[in-house]
C-alpha cells in the first residue's frame, strides 16, 4: 500500500475517533471506564 495514503488514513481515523471520544464526554456525564 501507498505509505501516503495510509498515513492520511491513519490521520483520518485518529480525528474521527478524537471526535466520536470528544461526543461521547460532551453527552455522558461520565465516560465509560
Amino acid at each position: 500500500a501507498d505509505p501516503v495514503i495510509d498515513m492520511k488514513a491513519t490521520a483520518f481515523i485518529a480525528q474521527y475517533k478524537k471526535r466520536i471520544s470528544e461526543s461521547e464526554t460532551h453527552w455522558q456525564a461520565q465516560p465509560e471506564q
